[in-house]
């Protein structure tokens, strides 16, 4: 590995952390939210506010960016 590619590599990893990082495990991007309905398809059951702004143990992201 060269200079330049080290240098790019670590430019690289920095961006896919930072879009990582953007995701936020939160209900809004999990898989299993209804948002039209504040609903869990997962549980079955409607989401607390509290619990959709911080997400739960079974959050499921379909790596689909929004």
């Amino acid at each position: 590995m060269t200079r330049t590619e080290h240098k790019d590599e670590i430019i690289s990893l920095r961006q896919q952390l930072s879009h990582l990082e953007s995701i936020g495990p939160r209900c809004k991007s999990c898989e299993h939210f209804v948002a039209a309905k504040g609903h869990c398809k997962r549980w079955n059951s409607p989401v607390p506010g509290d619990v959709q702004a911080t997400g739960c143990e079974e959050w499921l992201y379909d790596n689909i960016p929004f």
